[in-house]
């Protein structure tokens, strides 16, 4: 196969054959071995994005992979503050960002060799169960929002319940008050007291529609100012702009992400690479004539220059994570501002939902005072036909029972609208009946998931220590592997149970390669496998059987080295090709 490269992290310029098999790659530190890397991964999935490949100071990149007479590529353009892109991957797999390559920036890779044995979430991510996951959440989510839902038809079913009482009992005091109001009409024989009661009477209810209608006219000009203004709060929200900047923001977000992660990724190489000097410095004082990482023999006068060259590589990823940060820091500002011109879109939808709320309210007591003046006129025209008819008398008895009934009336009428509200006890129970089958449903199919995923895990967990079992006898080491019940890494050596943290690196490295290994036997096929050397411990023998293993693992296994004179080389034949250009 053959790789183009052009301003991609820090690699200004690559172009290199790379034959199928083992092939190594040697280059100076900080001469761009680990764009190399993430530029090959950025083709097999869209999770490298093109902003973390773009080198910061060019406007264009390019990665291009002739392969089988295929071509794949990512086209690169800066255009003013965004990010454009072209491109055909041969393949879009999140899987590859843990097993297309083996470096401390691979997040199984570092999590293992720093100690952290839980790996249900890569078990689950590589043999693609998470999805199962996913659907378990959110059927419990939507369990949650039923649940609760329940909760609330309870409460309004004990509250229409209680209403339903409530009105019957008004009902009995209403009907014996209008029995007494008959019997008082009855008893009273002064038709010209009557007359002049209902002349009062009906004075009054005229006095009231006339004042009732003044109201309606008052609060229907009130109501129309409302509609008026709620027009005009309309057409100031800009819904296709509050759109673009909720995309701004998803955009932000996800930004900030890559660069935190990034910032995590370098400084995660920088606590590395101070091990490596702590251990260099050491050799140093002590005058060692043996390296400690690779067994081969140093000139002591050569540990000063191992020093310049490793505190060099570390000042330069510090620089690195210090503008990263600057980047970091500048997209939090456009974050803020984004959120506070959606604060602001937001605040005038509030505004418009406040009004418009205001304006149903007006409606509604329109309703009411309409309904009020209707109300009126057929009491006036009752009144007024019991005046024509002058069988009717009012007494101060007849009076107060009128008052009462009214008051009775009045309760009885907001008991009803409480009810109207909530519904009838008959159609809330209903309504409780059909939530209570889908809420047995749900949680059913919430148990089914989690069994499923359970036994699937439990399957992959199986399937991972088989693999893991087979993969430590071929290699050759001595101490026994598996993931227990809890998803853990448990390792033993001779029946003791060795603490993760406790290993040694190279044999923290073993294990993570191992598990990486595993995943890839088991579920996932890539046409290159990527491996970085500096991060291996060990000696050459060890190291040599390893390799031979790796080879089988893909067609096309890359080891990058770092040596001073940068050269494309395959194992089995002499150097293929210097690198044209960099």
């Amino acid at each position: 196969m053959r790789v183009r490269i052009k301003n991609i992290g820090g690699l200004s310029s690559l172009d290199v054959k790379i034959d199928k098999g083992l092939t190594l790659y040697k280059a100076p530190n900080s001469y761009g071995k680990t764009s190399l890397v993430r530029a090959l991964i950025s083709l097999l999935t869209s999770e490298v994005k093109a902003e973390d490949l773009l080198n910061v100071s060019e406007d264009e990149g390019l990665i291009e992979l002739h392969l089988d007479d295929d071509t794949y590529f990512r086209k690169i353009a800066r255009r003013g503050r965004r990010i454009m892109e072209e491109k055909k991957l041969l393949m879009d797999d999140r899987r590859a960002l843990y097993l297309s390559f083996f470096s401390p920036e691979n997040k199984i890779v570092n999590q293992i060799t720093t100690g952290n044995e839980d790996i249900e979430w890569f078990l689950s991510e590589t043999s693609q169960i998470n999805a199962l996951a996913a659907k378990r959440n959110e059927l419990e989510q939507y369990l949650s929002s039923l649940e609760k839902k329940q909760g609330e038809l309870m409460r309004k079913y004990k509250e229409s319940s209680q209403a339903i009482d409530k009105i019957k009992e008004i009902e009995l005091e209403m009907e014996k008050i209008q029995n007494d109001i008959k019997m008082s009409q009855v008893a009273n024989n002064t038709n010209v007291a009557l007359l002049v009661t209902k002349t009062n009477k009906i004075e009054d209810l005229k006095q009231k529609i006339n004042a009732r209608k003044e109201e309606l006219e008052n609060t229907r000009k009130v109501f129309e100012r409302y509609k008026a203004k709620e027009n005009e709060i309309t057409q100031k929200i800009d819904y296709k702009y509050k759109e673009t900047l909720k995309q701004k923001l998803s955009d932000l977000v996800q930004r900030i992400e890559s660069k935190s992660q990034l910032i995590r990724e370098v400084e995660a190489n920088v606590s590395f690479l101070k091990k490596i000097l702590e251990g260099v410095q050491d050799a140093q004082r002590k005058h060692l004539e043996t390296c400690y990482l690779c067994g081969t023999n140093v000139n002591p006068e050569h540990w000063n220059a191992r020093i310049t060259e490793i505190s060099s590589e570390i000042t330069k990823a510090n620089s690195s994570i210090s503008a990263i940060r600057m980047e970091l820091d500048q997209l939090q500002r456009e974050k803020e501002d984004a959120e506070q011109q959606m604060s602001a879109i937001e605040k005038v939808e509030n505004e418009l939902e406040i009004v418009r709320s205001k304006a149903k309210e007006i409606e509604k007591k329109m309703e009411l005072i309409q309904s009020d003046i209707d109300n009126l006129e057929r009491q006036l025209r009752e009144a007024e036909g019991v005046m024509r008819s002058s069988i009717m008398f009012a007494t101060t008895r007849t009076s107060e029972l009128n008052r009462k009934l009214e008051e009775l009336a009045k309760k009885k009428a907001e008991v009803e609208d409480e009810l109207l509200e909530n519904g009838t006890p008959a159609s809330l129970m209903d309504e409780i009946h059909e939530l209570d089958e889908e809420i047995r449903s749900v949680r059913k199919r919430v148990e089914e998931i989690t069994n499923e995923y359970v036994n699937r895990i439990t399957s992959v967990r199986e399937n991972f220590n088989r693999e893991i079992e087979r993969l430590t006898a071929s290699m050759g080491f001595d101490f026994h592997a598996e993931i227990n019940e809890r998803f853990k890494i448990v390792v033993r050596r001779k029946n003791v149970t060795l603490d993760l943290r406790k290993l040694s690196s190279s044999e923290r490295v073993t294990i993570a390669l191992v598990v990486v290994v595993a995943a890839m036997k088991s579920y996932f096929k890539t046409p290159f496998f990527i491996v970085d050397e500096m991060f291996m411990t060990y000696d050459q023998k060890r190291w040599d059987a390893i390799l031979s293993y790796i080879i089988t693992l893909a067609p096309y296994v890359i080891v990058t080295r770092s040596e001073e004179r940068p050269s494309i080389t395959s194992v089995s034949s002499e150097p293929q090709e210097e690198i044209y250009q960099q």
